[in-house]
């Protein structure tokens, strides 16, 4: 379970990298990509095995809504704590909440939070873990 989330958390920072790249400029896209990764490795995965425990005992669509309303939250408190507790030393202190919500770093967590959950319920899919296996099973085939 911990690798499906390091694999998501992966392409998660493959995916904003290329629509910050098709959107902005390269220098930009690897500067949000320095902070991202580990970022996501290290806030991303334990928030989303959090959202998975919460949640393991609701199925179907309410689950997928609330998972997602989870992992936005968290990408918004990750940002709004440093402000909220008036760390005026931290990068991501603003002088009002309004400054932070309007900030540049705003759209790339709560970007990155949206295709974080996207691909983590992707992974959860039959069909995904099927056409895994499929493969897989055909890797295996090329033995010598």
């Amino acid at each position: 379970m911990i690798f499906k989330k390091i694999l998501t958390s992966l392409t998660t920072t493959g995916m904003v990298f290329v629509i910050f790249t098709i959107f902005d400029e390269m220098a930009f896209s690897l500067f949000i990509q320095m902070y991202l990764l580990p970022t996501l490795l290290f806030y991303g995965v334990p928030v989303s095995l959090f959202a998975d425990y919460l949640l393991k005992s609701i199925d179907g669509f309410f689950r997928v809504l609330i998972a997602m309303f989870i992992h936005l939250l968290f990408a918004v408190v990750f940002i709004l704590v440093p402000t909220i507790l008036g760390w005026k030393w931290d990068v991501l202190y603003f002088e009002n909440l309004t400054a932070a919500f309007k900030s540049f770093i705003m759209l790339p967590a709560i970007l990155s939070a949206f295709i974080f959950w996207c691909f983590d319920e992707i992974h959860k899919t039959k069909a995904f873990k099927d056409k895994c296996r499929y493969i897989l099973g055909k890797i295996g085939e090329l033995r010598i």
